[in-house]
Order: structure tokens, then C-alpha cells, then sequence
């Protein structure tokens, strides 16, 4: 290590050592930390909008909604809907790219053969991004690929839950958003190595569309995100600390 981050390290470990309290956002940090101080507690970001009833996009909408950066391109994706959605089957695609995209990414699928069901709103506020999301048929979130990303839980991840529509995970090995997905049954995740099941599985969405079986998903297990239900937790935490001095 070179010696600005052996201080870094130093002076951040001083910290944790010394907190009443240290509270992490996934359980892979959590882990990492314990390894410093025992007073690790994990508490998710979470979501605290009201789900609204939107009618849902007449198309087979995909929606990534927030910031798009080259290192966030997953090629692999495209080229599975362009296998998927070609001759006349494109008529019923819309990709929506709600947030910051990079005009690099912008470059690359104006070559795509779906380029005319692209849809840019660049920025828009919080409610317009909470009713794009819950009318979209699918929501695509992306991660960079690697292991500083496994990590963090992005904290959209929590409004997409709460919008109630299927989720397309991409990110890296050993992600906690896998094993949050698969346990309040809300989507899949997948790597950047798995275009063969990401496939079938966008295939099986779609079929969906196409009979009228995308409906919402009303799973209760996301309640434990429910931004009211965690500040209970922080309540806990805090009581739990007072307790001790």
C-alpha cells in the first residue's frame, strides 16, 4: 500500500475502533469491519414514496433510471435484445434511459438495430422518475463489474422494489443485490458473463407482455425496506448504546 492510504486506513480504523456505534449499508461491509470493531450494525437505504397505481407502458418497456457511465455499459445486454427483438417483434420494444448517459453509450446504440425504440429523458425530478418507473414493464439497474462495486447496495435498488415491477440485475460476483432479489422474489440478477440466461429469462418477460400476465408484484417482504421500519432499527441501535455508557 503506499503510504497515503496506509494513513487513510489508519485514521479510519482509529474511527471505527472508537465509535459507540458503526452502521454499514450491506453485509459485505458489515463483515469487513468486523474485523476492526465488534459495534458493526448493518441498516439497508430503504424507500419511502408511496406506490401509486400507473398504468403500465403499452410496449415492452425496459427502464434504467439514474447515471450510465462507459465503465456501467453492459454490451452483453444489448446484444441479447437485439438477438431477441428483431423483424417485427421490434415494434413492441421501448428502452427508456432515465438519468444521466454518457455520450459514449449514446454513440454505441444509435448503431443498434432497436435505436428507434430508445427513449433519453436525460433528468428528471423525483416523482416523474418514480411514475416512469412504476408504468415501465421491467427495470434494468447496472453495476460496474468488480469487486469494489459487491460492496455497495445501490439505493435505487429500494425504489425499484417498491415500484413492484420485475427487475434485470447486472452486476459483479458476490453482490448482497442476488440475494436481496431472490428473497422478496422481485427479479434477477445476473453477471456479465451470463447472456445465455439473461436470454431466456428476458424471453420469458416478454411472453408475459405478451398475454397479459406482467402484472405487479405485491410481495410484503420488501416492507422490511420500508424507510419507516429501518429508522425503527436505528431507534434500537441507538437505545442499545445509551444503555451501554
Amino acid at each position: 500500500l503506499s503510504s497515503s492510504k496506509k494513513s487513510h486506513k489508519s485514521l479510519r480504523n482509529k474511527v471505527l475502533i472508537n465509535s459507540d456505534a458503526v452502521i454499514v449499508t450491506s453485509e459485505k461491509l458489515k463483515n469487513l469491519f468486523l474485523n476492526i470493531t465488534t459495534n458493526v450494525f448493518k441498516i439497508t437505504n430503504g424507500f419511502d414514496y408511496i406506490n401509486k397505481e400507473i398504468n403500465l407502458d403499452k410496449k415492452f418497456s425496459i427502464s434504467h433510471v439514474g447515471s450510465l457511465y462507459p465503465e456501467r455499459n453492459p454490451k452483453f445486454f444489448w446484444d441479447v435484445l437485439e438477438e431477441l427483438f428483431d423483424g417485427p417483434l421490434l415494434s413492441d420494444l421501448q428502452i427508456n434511459f432515465i438519468g444521466n448517459t454518457s455520450e459514449k453509450i449514446k454513440k454505441e446504440l444509435s448503431k443498434r438495430k432497436f435505436k428507434k425504440s430508445i427513449k433519453f429523458y436525460d433528468y428528471v425530478d423525483y416523482n416523474k422518475a418514480t411514475e416512469l418507473m412504476c408504468s415501465s414493464q421491467v427495470l434494468l439497474m447496472v453495476e460496474v463489474n468488480d469487486e469494489e462495486s459487491s460492496y455497495a447496495i445501490p439505493g435505487k435498488l429500494f425504489d425499484y422494489l417498491n415500484s413492484k415491477r420485475p427487475i434485470i440485475s447486472i452486476g459483479p460476483a458476490d453482490s448482497e443485490v442476488a440475494q436481496i432479489l431472490n428473497n422478496t422474489a422481485t427479479g434477477k440478477f445476473f453477471n456479465y458473463h451470463e447472456a445465455h440466461s439473461l436470454k431466456s429469462h428476458i424471453k420469458k418477460l416478454y411472453d408475459r407482455f405478451k398475454n397479459g400476465s406482467n402484472n405487479s408484484n405485491n410481495n410484503q417482504s420488501i416492507e422490511k425496506y420500508n424507510r419507516k421500519n429501518l429508522t425503527r432499527e436505528l431507534t434500537e441501535i441507538i437505545e442499545l448504546v445509551t444503555k451501554k455508557e
